[in-house]
Order: structure tokens, then C-alpha cells, then sequence
């Protein structure tokens, strides 16, 4: 979670593609973090996508722009992670 709040939201959504593989989605490194949204809802019939979504934008956001990126909104990005990874535990 290195790079501070930008660093660490993107360590979220990597630690999601890591969860998602797995569990056997195959989440190739070309694939965009909308395609791998995308992919995680059609295997995952139960998953929330509200933090779903959430999570994507951030890591959009805290990945290529150059917008500021406060400690909010890694705790944001942290607690829709978590959010993910409980319904993904759950069998979502």
C-alpha cells in the first residue's frame, strides 16, 4: 500500500484481481478495469455492483489522473474492497 492514498487504492483493485483469480475468473494484465468488473458480475451473480463500481472509479481516478487523491477516498476505495471480498466470500 506503498505511494500513499493513490498507491494504496491501486493495491485494492490489484488485490481484487487476485481474489477473483482465485476463484477462477481469468483476469488477464490487458484487460481494463471496467472489462474486469464486468467479468467479476457475470460470474458472480450475487456481487453487489455498487462498491463494484466505486472501486473501479477510484482506481481509475488514483491510477491516470493527476487529480488529488486524499486519505478519504482510500478509505473509501479500502471499505467497497472489503465490501467485494465479503460478498465474494459469501459466494456471491
Amino acid at each position: 500500500e506503498g505511494g500513499g492514498p493513490r498507491g494504496a487504492i491501486v493495491s485494492y483493485f490489484l488485490k481484487l484481481c487476485r481474489l477473483l483469480r482465485e476463484r477462477g475468473v481469468a483476469v488477464g494484465e490487458e484487460m481494463t478495469a471496467r472489462e474486469v468488473a464486468q467479468l467479476a458480475l457475470e460470474r458472480f451473480r450475487g456481487l453487489d455492483p455498487v462498491p463494484l463500481a466505486r472501486l473501479v472509479r477510484l482506481f481509475e481516478e488514483a491510477r491516470y489522473s493527476d487529480h488529488r487523491v486524499d486519505e478519504a477516498m482510500r478509505e473509501e476505495a479500502l471499505a467497497c474492497f472489503r465490501a467485494i471480498a465479503d460478498g465474494l466470500s459469501r459466494g456471491a
